[in-house]
């Protein structure tokens, strides 16, 4: 893909093997805050970036379901208790598949 030539180039530019991305307060703006996790689902999946999120998972948590929420919801009969139960069955797999569990590391408060 475009976006895998693109690391690749940065990295030879760079004499680097991977590119480290440290994000930090995606769930900041509340209204783009699925936007910023789409992002990093869509372009920052290659083997060349290792993107490292910081933020509140069940912050992450509640603006994903709110987004699969407000998509099945949206001008359309779906059953509000269904919708709920399947917004909440997307946004854990959503979650899953964005930031692994294996992948994520717990900070100290």
């Amino acid at each position: 893909s475009c976006v895998h030539e693109f690391f690749s180039a940065v990295l030879s530019l760079v004499d680097k093997k991977l590119l480290v991305l440290p994000i930090d307060d995606v769930d900041t703006s509340l209204n783009r805050a699925f936007e910023n996790l789409e992002i990093i689902r869509r372009y920052l999946t290659s083997p060349l970036v290792l993107p490292i999120v910081g933020g509140d998972l069940n912050l992450y948590q509640e603006v994903i379901w709110r987004d699969f929420h407000h998509r099945l919801t949206k001008d359309s009969d779906f059953n509000t208790d269904q919708a709920f139960e399947r917004a909440v069955e997307l946004a854990n797999e959503y979650q899953r598949k964005v930031m692994p569990v294996s992948r994520r590391l717990t900070m100290p408060d």
